[in-house]
């Protein structure tokens, strides 16, 4: 097994008898309306993906994780041969990304059940798909007879990672996302002193999350890989230079794992484009020029956004829309759409406000409870959540030509929220798109109905908690206990006070904690 870099999340995997391509982002415009960028640029592994495939002597598989762009690249599966390729594509609910794949020629098409493994030429293939409505998103697994590789890139499958080796057994190469891709805190407005703190929580849990991951899969590879991307927009500049950034890279993520306690015979390390790793003898083949051109990382990003300076300055304005008037119009018939279906709007007791940065004073109200939605000079409540998108990125969601998630990925909007406490279904109701926001309500009435409890030991009590999180339904027997007192959940580190009733201090969820006499 040979596998190479193509940047970001991509890996080109050779085996004797078969190629397995996974998630190519190579298109030179970025993703997410170009506001996310390859880093190192990778933009030249297209020509050497158009090669390998040109050389017809094997078994050529392509898998795509999940629909984010920068995973699911439709210009480079445009401009590579995929009429000799089988895709491999994980089964969700929501059916876009198959409906996408559908429209490219190719040699055929396997769609994964969770879980489910398929032996194809010379190896076996297994996904792990994950589908909680607001999150999609898969794993693989490929095996041949002398080697095995684990890539679960962005997918957050911790507290999966005991039954996946109990099953499967131990892979000898591993790989997951080992920073951050949210919006929180980026977008949102907070003083300097809380957004670095907020940041830094957020960046050192990630590597808490990854590091315990890499010591339980205990493989003898990790790679470091699936971000973080950088921003060449002007106006986004600033994210790239942040101090306590929620978007480490790569070599801070290793040099934090040089002090996390696993077996010392884990190899951790990152590929760059084009870099490979033989797995049957270890060689490293490493491309030293390239190391040595980002080794100023703030002068190979200025260098890299001046190449695309006019690039930006005509994409916006060729989407700048020429009537507002008629763009509220249009977002204010979307959102009583998504409202007229939202079957737990009552659960919302704060407005959301949406406006376009370009016009201080005008603002859409939607107020959940009464199902209202209107127009408004101001920010009235004292309890509120609100969104400032620039009025081309907002006309792009309302005409359908980008998804909503989509424009919220860009971080080009100005966030607030009053109480600073993050709810489910307002993310929920502004990122899904109208057909998908009573499947989401239905998915949080489901993880309620779920009656499983499990023991917790912390500061020496006994708790009976619920077993799945509210959030996005993970295992919390996988759950770490910190402090004595919370309740970290495996996936994204929400924590659960053991004190006050196992209520989350971020969010107002609750796992029910109930602290259990001891035995007379």
């Amino acid at each position: 097994m040979q596998i190479t870099s193509l940047g970001h999340a991509g890996f080109m995997v050779e085996l004797e008898k078969s190629v397995v391509i996974m998630d190519p982002w190579l298109s030179p415009f970025g993703a997410f309306d170009s506001s996310w960028f390859q880093y190192p640029r990778n933009h030249h592994m297209l020509s050497e993906v158009q090669d390998r495939l040109a050389v017809r002597d094997k078994e050529f598989y392509l898998y795509i994780s999940h629909e984010h762009k920068d995973h699911f690249d439709e210009f480079t599966l445009n401009n590579i041969d995929t009429s000799q390729i089988t895709f491999l594509i994980p089964k969700y609910r929501r059916t876009e990304l198959l409906d996408r794949i559908q429209n490219f020629n190719s040699k055929s098409l396997i769609l994964f059940e969770d879980g489910k493994s398929i032996s194809l030429e010379g190896c076996t293939v297994t996904i792990f798909v994950d589908d909680q409505e607001l999150n999609r998103d898969s794993g693989i697994l490929l095996e041949s007879d002398k080697s095995s590789f684990l890539n679960i890139n962005d997918c957050k499958l911790y507290d999966r990672i005991p039954w996946i080796l109990d099953r499967w057994g131990r892979p000898d190469v591993f790989s997951c996302q080992f920073s951050g891709a949210s919006w929180h805190p980026v977008c949102y407005q907070y003083d300097e002193k809380e957004y670095r703190r907020i940041s830094r929580s957020k960046k050192f849990s990630k590597f808490t999350n990854v590091a315990r991951v890499i010591a339980k899969v205990n493989p003898q590879y990790y790679l470091a890989a699936a971000g973080p991307p950088v921003f060449l927009d002007s106006n986004l500049m600033g994210i790239n230079f942040q101090e306590d950034s929620p978007f480490p890279r790569a070599p801070e993520f290793l040099e934090y794992l040089n002090r996390y306690p696993k077996d010392d015979n884990i190899q951790c390390d990152e590929l760059l484009p084009g870099e490979m790793l033989n797995v049957k003898s270890g060689v490293f083949k490493k491309d030293l020029d390239l190391r040595q051109r980002i080794e100023s990382f703030q002068d190979y990003v200025y260098k890299y956004s001046k190449e695309y300076a006019e690039y930006f300055n005509r994409f916006q304005k060729e989407n700048f829309p020429t009537d507002p008037d008629k763009l509220f119009s249009d977002l204010i018939q979307i959102l009583e759409a998504k409202i007229e279906n939202f079957s737990l709007n009552h659960r919302i007791t704060r407005p959301l406000y949406l406006g376009t940065t370009e016009i201080e004073n005008d603002w859409i109200r939607i107020d959940f409870f009464s199902k209202k939605i209107e127009k408004t000079e101001e920010i009235y409540d004292e309890n509120y959540y609100s969104i400032k998108v620039p009025g081309w990125q907002l006309s792009r969601a309302v005409s359908g030509r980008i998804t909503w998630e989509d424009m919220m990925l860009t971080f080009r909007e100005i966030m607030n929220r009053k109480p600073d406490v993050y709810q489910t279904l307002v993310i929920g109701f502004v990122v899904m798109e109208v057909e998908d926001v009573n499947h989401l309500c239905n998915y949080l009435l489901g993880l309620e109905q779920r009656t499983d409890r499990i023991v917790v030991e912390a500061g020496g009590n006994l708790y009976s908690v619920d077993k799945y999180c509210p959030h996005q339904g993970s295992d919390l027997s996988e759950g770490e206990i910190r402090e004595e007192r919370f309740l970290i959940c495996p996936r994204h580190r929400w924590e659960y006070d053991l004190w006050t009733d196992g209520i989350c201090i971020s969010s107002n969820e609750t796992i029910n904690a109930v602290i259990l006499e001891p035995d007379a």
